[in-house]
């Protein structure tokens, strides 16, 4: 584990808080959630030991309101950027949903895939329904609600997107953010989601990028 400590913040980042008393090549997954260790009981303890030791005054950022409502709206429908969803854990209503992307697009059939391709789907048979004549700004404005629905008001537990950056003449890919964001809303039988935080990916740069890139958007 380590503690990155600055002027104004403090981060914890740790890797393989996993028990390994299976063997290699021995996977159950009913005993899978056994393996793990209960991060969620001890690092908060570790936060208020750092606060004690500095003398400190931290306080957890809102992460639903940065990630949900800050970098949405920021970076959405920014035609420089590629926000792609790809879980979503929501519990709202006597519904629980848990639902993920195994892949944002199928080079074979140049069809989209994911999560956006279910709200896609959902927009057209609900305008077929309607027998409202589809358009792309018609389905793209009822895909953005669905979307918006099933994300941002369902009683979100846990969201995990990936944010890229598009080169100047389009050609490339830069990426910026990716991370599965645990926002710590309600009472959940998952103990991981009482603490707020992130798993992050190496492919985007681990928690440092992260946490320099969630630090930008705090300071702007």
């Amino acid at each position: 584990m380590l503690a990155e400590l600055g002027t104004n913040y403090v981060a914890l980042s740790w890797n393989g808080f996993r028990h390994n008393d299976l063997k290699p090549g021995l996977y159950d997954p009913q005993i899978e959630s056994l393996m793990q260790f209960p991060y969620w009981s001890y690092i908060p303890k570790f936060f208020d030991e750092l606060t004690q030791e500095c003398q400190a005054n931290w306080q957890y950022p809102v992460l639903h309101q940065l990630v949900l409502q800050h970098l949405w709206d920021t970076y959405l429908t920014n035609s420089q950027h590629i926000w792609r969803h790809l879980r979503i854990r929501a519990d709202n209503r006597g519904v629980a949903l848990n639902a993920h992307s195994t892949g944002a697009f199928d080079q074979e059939t140049l069809q989209m895939r994911g999560l956006q391709a279910l709200s896609r789907q959902l927009a057209s048979s609900a305008l077929n329904s309607l027998k409202i004549q589809e358009t792309p700004e018609i389905i793209g404005s009822v895909e953005s609600s669905l979307l918006r629905t099933l994300i941002q008001e369902w009683g979100a537990k846990s969201y995990e997107f990936s944010l890229d950056k598009l080169s100047d003449d389009g050609s490339k890919r830069i990426g910026l953010f990716r991370a599965h964001c645990y926002f710590a809303n309600g009472s959940s039988p998952a103990p991981q989601d009482a603490l707020q935080h992130l798993h992050c990916f190496t492919g985007y740069g681990g928690s440092l990028q992260a946490l320099n890139f969630l630090l930008s958007e705090l300071k702007g």
